[in-house]
């Protein structure tokens, strides 16, 4: 059977992680994760367009029309990708570009609203709770991903908005410890696999 479920939230709050076992691409310890239990596991596609954009010399901060078009391409690419008869976990989905509409003053594509409202992801709703003690506004943070705690709670409460406002059923992930990263995949794990295997 073809499931399709969305883990969501502020930056910072430990979705990829929890999908992939590693806080940095190159941290090299592996925690419990998502994918190493065979779960198909579909990166955000906003840091793929970045990266794209970057290496073709074309900043996304000063080229927001053109990075969120092509983030919403991608996004529904990869929707239309996951057909297969297996399990997809994806970092954030489609629905979420609702944000920019929101916070960034940028124009949605044309076509968004459309599809948007005709595609359907798997219930619940996966919900990250923000991590308090986790400081985003460092300067060895990347400047795309420093926001203050202020920020993330109000990201976490939009995202959780967007979701009820498209009438999904959605579970809040919470915190179970900041101090052990393996420990806290491993609840999530748990609670996540007694939702989708109800």
């Amino acid at each position: 059977m073809n499931k399709k479920y969305v883990l969501d939230g502020p930056p910072g709050a430990g979705k990829t992680t929890l999908m992939h076992g590693k806080v940095n691409d190159d941290e090299q310890l592996i925690y419990p994760n998502l994918e190493s239990l065979g779960f198909e596991c579909v990166s955000e596609s906003a840091r793929a367009v970045a990266m794209e954009m970057l290496g073709q010399g074309i900043p996304p901060e000063k080229n927001m029309n053109q990075f969120l078009e092509r983030i919403i391409k991608m996004g529904k690419q990869n929707y239309l990708d996951s057909n297969q008869d297996k399990t997809y976990f994806f970092d954030r989905c489609f629905h979420h570009w609702i944000h920019f509409r929101q916070t960034a003053n940028v124009d949605l594509p044309e076509w968004y609203d459309k599809f948007n409202s005709e595609i359907r992801f798997s219930e619940p709703i996966f919900i990250f709770a923000p991590v308090e003690s986790f400081d985003l506004t460092t300067p060895t943070t990347h400047r795309a991903r420093r926001f203050t705690l202020d920020q993330r709670r109000a990201s976490y409460s939009r995202t959780k908005q967007i979701y009820l406002d498209l009438n999904y059923r959605i579970v809040e992930v919470p915190i179970y410890t900041e101090t052990d990263i393996r420990e806290n995949n491993k609840r999530r794990i748990d609670l996540i696999l007694n939702y989708i295997n109800q």
